[in-house]
């Protein structure tokens, strides 16, 4: 049957590449949460006659049980008006464990050891990939291929249109234990996330024409520092370049060197299809020392390294610094006190940046053998597949009409949020956010952004920090129990040590130079080559999925 699944796969691509190239654009793609004819139920289901109940899994109401990890951040999932809209919707209702995240890893362990099991785990939070694919090997979790093929034609479609999907959430046994979050053209998915963006008082102050490389921006930062950019008379107090805590260092400038840091010091070099250990790297060597030569002049903030989120912004809207990298929707770069700079070359002419979000979550819901009806259940999570109920939609951005409102020409605007509360605390009382389901290019082209989302999009499209983004984050892989094993261990501490070591190297506490051969004979003694060996084989293993999945 996990060769039928491949098979089917083919001839859904097959179908989905033919009609690329021989249909016209239909005159409207605009989905619609109003009724319409759908696939979410087999045909040979029960199928209720009145429209309201057209999404209904069963005509008596069916209960299940879920854990949820329960942040604080968010609402009491039992009071979360999508899930009253959902039971309404499907007739399913949801009785809820919710495990408070600080206890997790407690109640998880003792869940597991007793076999005292939920029907489901529900999001991202309550478990990821690789254990739901650890405990289906254990035959603990429930392998859901053939209950796919017969019970989930929309999660089918969205296979047949990514075979990559396919990928990423099936197991090296050839089982899928998990149904993932799929985005491709939404929102900001595919975007890198942060630009460089100068401080445009500062440069106009000095006549300073915009940088365009690493050379141009050590130049502008060492006229900042010693030429009073600020203009209050003192030329000692100025802080050229600062990065604040949700960027690293290297989240903008390590790509002007020629490598980049896809995941875990792996560089996803997608032209020779593998992923190569770049933490010993020559380019990695010369951006260090790039770094450290900022520090040890005084250009680079040490606090960089060390302050909080609203310690960053405080002093950035301030206009404090001089330079720094930022995602380009705070108030400071929306008022205008900081403009997007271009994606600087480096030494040899690398501008390089990186697909920050990854369209595939690979596990968002993941069900176990205690489950005494999968096929309905999996009907149920088939309707988030369908761009027609605009369900995975609402859990992004929270419930329609709370949240939310279509508009007479179908498209997809904000409602207020109250003045007592943040858009995001507004949309996280309501919403888990995250779920299994399918979000495209077509249900975003419906939707009115927000301001700072436009101003992002704009950002990185007038800085070219798109059109350089051509490396992709590493997919989610799948390791065997020996690899697993082997890397508990090795990974924890190769990559501490490199985090360490080249912080202090940034930091200006280490030259680079004296250090280096020291340093990866370090990496060398942990196991660097055997960490790269060991990715690779499973991302060869993930490239050999697709090509099933595709036929090639």
């Amino acid at each position: 049957m996990k060769r039928t699944l491949a098979l089917l796969l083919v001839v859904l691509l097959t179908i989905s590449m033919v009609a690329c190239s021989t249909e016209s654009k239909p005159e409207s793609t605009t989905p619609t949460a109003k009724p319409a004819e759908s696939e979410s139920t087999p045909a040979d289901a029960e199928q209720p006659t009145d429209e309201s109940k057209k999404y209904y899994v069963s005509d008596e109401k069916v209960e299940y049980e879920f854990v949820w990890i329960a942040n604080p951040n968010f609402g009491n999932v039992d009071e979360m008006e999508m899930f009253n809209i959902l039971e309404e919707m499907t007739n399913l209702h949801i009785n809820w464990i919710s495990i408070p995240r600080a206890a997790k890893k407690e109640k998880m362990a003792v869940m597991f050891a007793d076999n005292d099991l939920p029907d489901a785990f529900w999001g991202r939070q309550s478990m990821q990939h690789m254990d739901a694919v650890k405990y289906g090997d254990q035959g603990i979790m429930a392998p859901l291929e053939d209950y796919v093929e017969e019970c989930m034609p929309n999660m089918m479609n969205v296979l047949g249109m990514y075979p990559e999907v396919y990928g990423a959430i099936t197991s090296d046994s050839g089982h899928i234990y998990s149904l993932p979050r799929v985005k491709y053209g939404f929102g900001v998915e595919g975007f890198p996330n942060a630009q460089m963006y100068i401080n445009k008082q500062w440069m106009d102050n000095l006549n300073l024409e915009m940088p365009k490389t690493t050379d141009d921006i050590y130049n502008v930062l060492k006229a900042f520092k010693e030429q009073d950019a600020d203009g209050d008379g003192d030329a000692t107090n100025e802080i050229p370049y600062s990065v604040g805590p949700g960027y690293k260092v290297d989240s903008v400038l390590l790509g002007s060197f020629g490598v980049l840091n896809s995941k875990d010091y792996l560089f996803h070099n997608m032209a020779d299809k593998r992923l190569d250990f770049m933490a010993n790297s020559d380019e990695y060597k010369a951006f260090l020392s790039y770094i450290n030569k900022l520090s040890t002049e005084g250009l680079l903030d040490p606090e960089s390294f060390t302050q909080d989120v609203t310690q960053f912004a405080g002093r950035a809207s301030k206009a404090e610094f001089g330079m720094i990298s930022d995602w380009g929707g705070n108030p400071y770069t929306l008022d205008g006190t900081y403009v997007v700079m271009p994606m600087p070359a480096g030494p040899n002419g690398d501008r390089m940046t990186q697909k920050a979000n990854g369209a595939v979550g690979a596990c968002n819901f993941a069900i176990t053998t205690q489950c005494k009806d999968i096929p309905t259940l999996l009907r149920w999570a088939d309707i988030f597949y369908d761009a027609d109920t605009l369900l995975t939609l609402q859990f992004e951005y929270g419930p329609l009409g709370i949240n939310i409102e279509q508009l007479e020409d179908g498209t997809i605007d904000f409602l207020p949020t109250p003045e007592d509360t943040s858009y995001g605390k507004f949309k996280r009382a309501n919403s888990t956010l995250s779920c299994p389901g399918y979000l495209s290019k077509e249900i975003n082209d419906i939707v009115h952004h927000s301001e700072t989302e436009k101003f992002f999009i704009d950002a990185a499209t007038s800085g070219e920090y798109l059109a350089n983004a051509t490396t992709e984050l590493v997919p989610s892989l799948t390791l065997s129990v020996e690899e697993s094993s082997e890397m508990s261990i090795m990974k924890t501490d190769l990559v501490n040590y490199i985090k360490e070591t080249t912080a202090n190297m940034m930091a200006g506490k280490i030259i680079v130079e004296d250090e280096w051969d020291k340093y990866v004979a370090q990496l060398d003694k942990l196991q660097c080559g055997r960490y790269e060996e060991i990715y690779n084989a499973a991302y060869q293993r993930y490239l050999d999925k697709i090509e099933v999945a595709t036929g090639k």
